[in-house]
């Protein structure tokens, strides 16, 4: 049970009236509890009480009526304090917790902001991971398509060459064949000039060698075989 300012007075007092010093460890010893705050304040309202009605009790004594009313009074206004500073401690409290549910708000969409971007960081990441790869597939890609065009224009190279010696071939026979050609003219034309000349004998050789007639085809042939 909380101790009042009246509990503080009436303690004080009766040290008082039994000789003793009022201090706030004996009030609060003989109270069994209490704030030593809340004891030395009312004990210091006590002692300035105390010594005014000492003062005003040269001149006249007071009243025990009044002074239990304005004990009473005291009692009052210290009951309107505490509700005025619980009040304002009620408020307090309020706009603490207010402030502190903003903040808790504040902390918690900084931390969803934080989720986000480390979200998109990851996304960013894997993004350029991804992008590596590509690159790495379409250099190999690459590499793999030059050295193909390498191996394409080797071969073109080969048959090229090959082309160029078929057609060397070719030329070198047809000028063997145009000199064969050119030596098959002459020797026809040598047998036609053979043939002009001992063709064209008169009657009475012919009469004279019955055999000369049959030994011209062959001798005609051995010319044809030697000019050949």
């Amino acid at each position: 049970m909380a101790i009042t300012k009246q509990d503080v007075f009436r303690v004080a007092s009766e040290i008082d009236a039994e000789g003793g010093k009022a201090s706030a460890l004996e009030v609060r010893r003989r109270l069994g509890s209490g704030s030593y705050s809340t004891i030395t304040a009312a004990l210091k309202e006590w002692k300035e009480s105390a010594e005014a009605a000492k003062e005003g009790a040269e001149l006249s004594p007071v009243p025990a009526e009044v002074l239990e009313k304005l004990t009473l009074a005291a009692g009052d206004l210290w009951a309107v304090a505490s509700r005025v500073a619980l009040g304002v401690a009620n408020e307090a409290r309020l706009v603490w917790e207010a402030e502190k549910a903003e903040l808790l708000e504040q902390v918690a969409a900084a931390n969803q902001w934080a989720d986000q971007v480390q979200a998109d960081v990851e996304s960013w990441r894997q993004a350029a991971h991804d992008a590596e790869l590509l690159r790495d597939s379409l250099r190999a890609d690459a590499q793999t398509s030059r050295g193909l065009q390498l191996a394409a224009q080797e071969a073109a190279e080969r048959e090229r060459k090959r082309a160029d010696a078929v057609v060397a071939e070719l030329t070198q026979a047809r000028v063997q064949v145009q000199v064969q050609q050119a030596a098959l003219d002459a020797a026809q034309r040598e047998l036609e000039e053979f043939r002009r000349k001992f063709g064209s004998g008169s009657g009475g050789t012919r009469k004279r060698s019955g055999g000369s007639k049959s030994a011209s085809p062959a001798a005609s042939e051995q010319s044809a075989a030697d000019v050949h």
